[in-house]
C-alpha cells in the first residue's frame, strides 16, 4: 500500500510539473524576436547578398572612395542587439574603390556608399537560411570628410 501511495503521488507531481512554463528573469518583450519580421517601411534595395531599406534619404553627396566616413550603428542577431555606439562616439571609416569592394563586399561599407550625411537605413546580412540568425544594422551616417 505504501508503495502504492508513493507511485500515485510521484505521477501526480510528474503530470502537474509537465503543464508548468519555464520561468525566466526576462520580459516577454525583451525575448528574442526574428531579425527582420516583415518588410520595414522605407525604400528597399538588393545588392548582392544584402537587403537594405533606406528610410530617411537626403539629397546630399554621397561618400567616394578614400573619403572617410562617420556614423552611429546597431547591430542586431535574432532580436537582440549584439553591438552598438547610438549616444556615443560614430564610428569611422574608409569608403574603398569599388574594385576592392566587389572583391571583399560588405554590407556596412556598401550601405553607407548609398548614404547622405543625415540619412538612415537599415542593412540585413543573411548569413544563413534561418532569418534569425541574420545579423541586421541600423546605420545612421553623421559626417562625410576627404582625407
Amino acid at each position: 500500500m505504501k508503495n502504492l501511495l508513493l507511485i500515485l503521488f510521484a505521477s501526480t507531481l510528474f503530470v502537474f510539473c509537465k503543464n508548468e512554463q519555464p520561468k525566466t528573469d526576462e520580459p516577454e518583450a525583451k525575448k528574442a524576436q526574428p531579425a527582420v519580421q516583415q518588410r520595414p517601411p522605407g525604400e528597399h534595395t538588393e545588392i548582392g547578398n544584402f537587403e537594405y531599406w533606406h528610410y530617411i534619404k537626403n539629397e546630399g553627396p554621397k561618400p567616394l572612395p578614400s573619403q572617410v566616413v562617420f556614423y552611429n550603428y546597431q547591430m542586431r542577431q535574432g532580436g537582440r542587439i549584439v553591438q552598438t555606439n547610438f549616444g556615443g562616439t560614430p564610428s569611422g571609416g574608409i569608403i574603398p574603390s569599388e574594385e576592392d569592394a566587389k572583391n571583399d563586399p560588405q554590407a556596412l561599407v556598401e550601405g553607407l556608399r548609398h548614404m547622405a550625411v543625415g540619412d538612415s537605413m537599415t542593412i540585413v546580412f543573411p548569413v544563413s537560411d534561418n532569418p534569425d540568425s541574420n545579423y541586421v544594422y541600423d546605420i545612421v551616417l553623421r559626417a562625410i570628410h576627404s582625407r
